[in-house]
């Protein structure tokens, strides 16, 4: 038999063998057999082992095989029987270990880990309630440590107050103690008492005159500042009483100190001392607040009291006024005034940051005085330089937005708050009260002005102005002008008016624009030549004049309605009344022209009607009945000639003067009654097939191929059925049915309507209804 290679195996201790060794039949055998019972002897006492450790049964079963097999190969021993012994009882000896450990060991191992889970279980629940019982035993310690520290802190807060409270009666004893000093008088003491003691604060302001080096000192100022106090504080009753020795010395020292530190103050911004002038108005704001330290230091300040400045400013005023007309204005001497200006108050504001312990308080108070006596005088100057009120009005205006965008933006760095809008409220205050009604004044003259040529020509009668007059009644510069005079006044009146008048003022401009350009202007003349026309009678001339009326009545009508959604309505977008109110006034104009328009063209049509009845007219009957010799006329007949000039022209002077939908509506009622009259006209004719019939239907194709310029299709469409029906006049009665289904007009028409055309023919025979149609 072949050898297998036995696989390595960790050393494991294999199960013990009960079966003995077979006998063997040679010497050599019974050797090998007592050996091998040996070994199996030693492999049974692996079961103490086995029942200590951890293992698989395969690895127990190939522990014992390899053993065995190695024992017989090692004695020369190949009987099987003693391996599958061993491995039987090996497998019984697992199987009753397997059951044993299932019914002993694992319920035991299974008791004891639930015991362990219970005591841990138990373990955690007591660790947890220790856990909580020092949780809120640190609670309530914090809580006491809490309250402590609120204790402490009242504590010093009551100490604090105390404290506060014993440095005042301090202070209200010594201050006692110094009022008593100054009021005593011996007379008012009883007998034999003692003066109070001499105190060496006061010893200095006794004599008659100050030491020239004296500066008082700050504990003096502050004991003056509150005796000062007290003073003021004791009753009216007692005015005149034993307090008012006291009284007077208090007052007379206060003055005394005030008027020595204002003197120094003064010397020490003469010299620029800025330490020295510090000094000085801290004892000043010390004092009193620091009000006349700040009056001192303003008084003294060139940009308001320079002589030199003042000339300039003056000198500078007194230059020439820019032209107006520039849109982009400006005013070269404000924008240089406020150069100057910006210039003095940076520098004055680097000392104030240097001096004053409130710097911007006193920038307020020099910015103050900046603008009602510096800049107030150099506006006063500029307008009254001016003209005109227009001028005036606009120099106060641009005044009024260089002082916002110059001088308003360049003290933007000192953060003067809402005291410097408030002023420069104030300085344009006089102005904002007077302002509308000049404004009304300036508006009212630059119309009349402007007006001016129409005023004049109203007075002559509308029958005796000739056409040139007529062309230059409406003169859109002169409507260029007002609005550009209203625009700016809309402007003028949002920063001049009182904010609670600007929209209303805003109103009221657009109003007076209206009441002059559109009604007592655009109105007036629109009716004054449409007066002219006469519906009876056709005046080109009146016609045409009217027409180009209209045209710039049009033209005047878009910068009108452009004007107002530009320079008006966007300043009333906060204001929904004014707003309204506008729009109303323009669509009431619009109203009232269109009226006068329509009317005017009606009349025009009228009259243009009846010419073209009068041309129709002047043509027989039976102009186009003819002989079969007769020739075709190329020119046409004299009748239609004259209509297709007359309509020519027509057509050209409407394309002149009018335009946009006035152009469209009145070309197409123009040519609906055209062909109105012509198939009125054609209706009376008696025309003989053939050549008569074709010497028509030239005549309206020349009219038709006018019409095709007006470029409307309903126009187009009729002229192009009236030409159906002529054809019926060209043909033989007998392809009369034939051209009739043809057309896509004549199929639809009424038999009635075909039967009219038909008896224009001289050969017409009542016998073809039924036959032919």
């Amino acid at each position: 038999m072949s050898r297998k290679p036995a696989t390595t195996a960790t050393t494991t201790p294999a199960a013990p063998a009960t079966a003995a060794a077979a006998p063997a039949t040679k010497a050599k055998g019974t050797k090998g057999s007592k050996k091998h019972a040996a070994d199996t002897k030693s492999i049974a006492k692996t079961e103490e082992s086995y029942q200590t450790s951890r293992f698989k049964v395969d690895d127990v079963v190939e522990c014992a095989l390899h053993k065995m097999v190695h024992l017989q190969m090692d004695q020369g021993i190949y009987d099987a029987k003693p391996i599958a012994d061993t491995l039987g009882d090996t497998v019984k000896w697992l199987t009753m270990e397997m059951i044993a450990i299932e019914r002993d060991v694992i319920p035991a191992k299974t008791a004891q880990c639930n015991q362990n889970h219970r005591n841990y279980c138990a373990s955690l629940e007591d660790l947890s309630q220790i856990f909580q019982s020092r949780v809120e035993e640190y609670q309530g310690l914090d809580q006491r440590i809490s309250h402590a520290g609120n204790t402490a802190v009242r504590i010093a807060d009551r100490l604090e107050l105390l404290d506060q409270q014993e440095n005042k009666a301090q202070e209200a004893i010594d201050l006692l103690q110094y009022f008593c000093e100054l009021n005593f008088t011996a007379e008012n003491e009883p007998e034999g008492a003692d003066p109070p003691e001499a105190s060496e604060l006061f010893s200095k302001l006794e004599l008659d005159e100050l030491p020239p080096d004296f500066t008082p000192p700050i504990e003096l100022v502050y004991v003056l500042k509150q005796l000062m106090a007290i003073c003021q504080e004791l009753p009216t009753e007692e005015r005149g009483s034993v307090t008012d020795k006291g009284r007077a010395k208090v007052e007379s020292y206060f003055r005394r100190v005030e008027e020595r530190l204002l003197s120094k103050f003064s010397s020490a911004i003469g010299s620029r001392n800025f330490p020295r002038m510090k000094e000085l108005a801290h004892l000043l704001f010390e004092l009193n607040g620091g009000e006349s330290c700040i009056a001192k230091y303003i008084s003294c300040q060139e940009v308001l009291t320079s002589q030199e400045v003042i000339q300039k400013d003056r000198d500078l005023a007194s230059l020439p006024t820019p032209p107006l007309d520039n849109r982009n204005f400006t005013d070269h001497r404000v924008v240089e005034f406020y150069k100057r200006v910006l210039k003095a108050c940076q520098l004055e504001w680097d000392t104030i940051t240097q001096v004053f312990p409130n710097p911007v308080f006193v920038m307020n108070n020099l910015v103050h005085k900046i603008l009602f006596l510096r800049i107030h005088q150099f506006l006063g100057l500029l307008l009254k330089k001016c003209e005109d009120e227009h001028t005036r009005l606009f120099i106060l205006k641009n005044a009024f937005v260089e002082t916002q965008s110059l001088f308003m933006k360049g003290l933007e760095p000192y953060k003067l708050g809402d005291q410097l809008t408030s002023n420069f409220e104030s300085l344009f205050q006089e102005y904002h009260d007077s302002y509308f009604l000049s404004e009304q004044n300036s508006v009212k003259v630059a119309y009349q002005e402007s007006l001016g040529a129409y005023i004049k020509l109203r007075a002559v009668n509308p029958s005796k102005w000739n056409e040139r007059t007529c062309e230059s009644v409406i003169s859109l510069e002169v409507i260029l002008m007002c609005l550009h005079m209203n625009a700016e006044a809309c402007q003028r009146a949002i920063v001049l008016s009182r904010k609670s008048d600007s929209f209303a003022n805003v109103k009221a401009l657009f109003e007076m624009l209206i009441s002059a350009v559109g009604k007592e202007y655009m109105f007036d003349a629109i009716s004054r030549v449409g007066s002219l026309l006469s519906p009876g009678t056709y005046n080109i001339t009146s016609q045409s004049n009217f027409m180009g009326m209209v045209g710039k009545i049009n033209q005047a009508v878009v910068l009108l309605m452009k004007h107002m959604h530009e320079h008006v309505l966007p300043l009333l977008t906060l204001a929904v009344n004014e707003h309204s109110s506008c729009m109303e006034m323009m669509d009431s104009l619009l109203g009232d022209l269109e009226s006068k328009i329509s009317s005017g063209l009606m009349a025009c049509l009228d009259s243009t009607t009846k010419k073209i009845t009068k041309i129709l007219g002047d043509q027989k009957k039976t102009e186009y009945k003819v002989v079969e010799q007769s020739p075709v006329p190329v020119a046409g007949s004299k009748v239609f000639q004259e209509l297709a000039e007359f309509v020519a022209r027509q057509h050209k002077m409407i394309l002149t003067a009018l335009d946009g939908r006035n152009r469209e509506s009145y070309l197409e009622e123009f040519g609906k009654r055209l062909h109105l009259q012509i198939t009125e006209h054609v209706k009376k004719l008696t025309v003989t097939p053939g050549i008569g019939g074709i010497n028509l239907m030239n005549d309206l194709v020349q009219i038709r191929d006018l019409v095709e310029l007006f470029e409307l299709p309903s126009v187009s469409s009729r002229f192009a059925i009236l030409l159906e029906l002529v054809k019926l006049l060209l043909l033989s009665p007998g392809a009369i049915h034939a051209v009739i289904e043809e057309s896509s007009y004549l199929k639809l028409m009424q038999k009635q309507e075909l039967l009219v055309f038909l008896k224009l023919r001289d050969d017409f025979n009542p016998g073809w209804v039924g036959k032919f149609i």
